[in-house]
């Protein structure tokens, strides 16, 4: 589970525009082979990163952080990583590790194909940010 979104801190001029991803993680667990038997368990996600277009963006997080949720917040500076801004409308991988230590989770996400009204309403807000992000670096 999780969210993805684009933020431009218009109204702070420290803080510079960043892509922003929230990842919780759930397994499965199962007393038996009924699905009225199985329940979502919460896990800890200690490290989250993205990857889009065959590129790792593995360190390059401007901020990354436990979340309120128990999950990972990662944010890209927008400045420093301006094709992951597409990349999120489009489709990319959030890859997550665990606490155990093994192989990392590549969870694929596709939102145009799978959410097209939603992605041209993101490109749609991202252009409307962008122009509010023109009038903050003009000051």
């Amino acid at each position: 589970m999780g969210a993805v979104a684009f933020m431009g801190f218009t109204d702070n001029a420290t803080k510079p525009p960043a892509l922003i991803l929230k990842v919780n993680g759930r397994d499965f667990v199962s007393s038996s082979a009924r699905a009225e038997d199985q329940s979502l368990v919460p896990f800890e996600i200690p490290y989250a990163f993205v990857k889009a277009q065959g590129k790792s963006y593995a360190g390059k997080e401007y901020v990354n952080f436990r979340c309120e949720t128990g999950g990972a917040c990662v944010g890209y500076e927008m400045l420093k990583t301006p094709e992951l801004q597409m990349a999120f409308a489009d489709a990319f991988s959030v890859v997550i590790s665990r606490n155990d230590g093994s192989t990392d989770i590549a969870i694929p996400v596709s939102v145009l194909r799978d959410f097209p009204k939603e992605a041209m309403a993101y490109s749609d807000c991202s252009v409307k940010l962008l122009t509010a992000l023109q009038q903050k670096f003009r000051r």
